[in-house]
């Protein structure tokens, strides 16, 4: 029979264990580390944090709804990326909108057109770059979850690259 304590010290481990992570053959995109000049030029603004910062307010989600061209979505992953990447935008030239599957309950797989690497001159700020677009259009279209409770991948393949968001 197990101590209260090491009752108590097992459910302290389970909860630190992270409930999902990036599927097979997907890494996850991570915050960390720098972006290039060329990424910074493209997000205005000096680093990620600060470009989530200026999206997250009300005139940054506005700016990126008049960009989009995309009024109003059903505020899912799903809904709102099909929606955006069928309008005749900037973002919707990065992905193929007839390519998007629903990926694990509210989320999405979706293919990337573009060379990922050319996008912000490397391949990891290339990826960042991605994930604020991403991050910062379901914000934008009201996406009732913090970013915390959101995987971004992207597949680890260099043959077919597609992204994958899903709810942790």
């Amino acid at each position: 029979m197990k101590s209260l304590l090491e009752y108590l010290l097992l459910e302290k481990e389970e909860s630190k264990k992270d409930p999902k992570s990036a599927p097979n053959g997907y890494k996850e995109i991570k915050n960390a580390g720098g972006i290039t000049s060329l990424a910074k030029e493209t997000i205005g603004a000096a680093s990620f944090k600060k470009a989530m910062v200026k999206a997250a307010s009300e005139d940054g989600q506005q700016d990126i709804k008049t960009k989009l061209k995309v009024s109003g979505t059903d505020m899912t992953i799903l809904g709102t990326i099909k929606k955006v990447v069928k309008a005749d935008n900037n973002l919707a030239k990065l992905f193929d909108g007839s390519k998007i599957e629903p990926s694990d309950g509210d989320g999405i797989k979706i293919m990337i057109i573009e060379k990922v690497s050319d996008l912000a001159g490397t391949q990891s700020s290339s990826e960042r770059l991605i994930k604020f677009w991403m991050q910062s259009t379901l914000r934008a279209y009201g996406a009732p979850w913090d970013d915390k409770d959101v995987i971004y991948s992207i597949s680890e393949s260099q043959l077919k690259t597609s992204m994958i968001i899903i709810k942790r």
